[in-house]
């Protein structure tokens, strides 16, 4: 199971307004929690199951401009580290990947960022198709994935 959702919200922290930052959340955290409560009851039946959370370089980092947006992001990766610990003993994996720039549309409204210098969606689908293939012995916890020329 993916957990790929969410959007930006970006901006000088004085311009954010209280109805997007609620908006934002709800989409960002309040759905991941949950869409995880909803399958927390089937997880005895799901042994050897794969949780893969879709985060950000900004979940660990801060970035201009970009409270909510890392605030939400940080949310994610402790959403993943709880519930990992919560679904262990079924045998549950949890994975969290934090993802350097994708060039998705979240970065269209951004101009000032170049597509061309990201990590291609295709590439990235291939990667992380291949994590719910491991052996059922490997344990990922954090993955950090950047393009070639790092955090931009």
């Amino acid at each position: 199971m993916y957990f790929a959702l969410g959007d930006g919200l970006f901006g000088p922290i004085d311009l954010l307004k209280k109805k997007d930052l609620e908006s934002h959340f709800e989409l960002n955290v309040h759905s991941l929690i949950l869409l995880s409560k909803y399958y927390s009851h089937h997880i005895p039946f799901l042994q050897n199951a794969t949780f893969v959370f879709l985060g950000s370089t900004a979940g660990k980092q801060g970035f201009p401009e970009s409270v909510a947006y890392c605030a939400s992001k940080h949310a994610v990766l402790g959403i993943a580290r709880a519930l990992r610990e919560e679904w262990k003993p079924f045998g549950t994996k949890v994975v969290h990947v934090s993802l350097g720039a994708v060039a998705t549309g979240i970065w269209d409204e951004r101009p000032e960022f170049d597509k061309n210098e990201m990590v291609s969606v295709s590439d990235i689908s291939e990667y992380l198709w291949c994590i719910s293939r491991l052996p059922k012995s490997i344990f990922v916890d954090d993955l950090s994935i950047t393009p070639k020329k790092g955090i931009l």
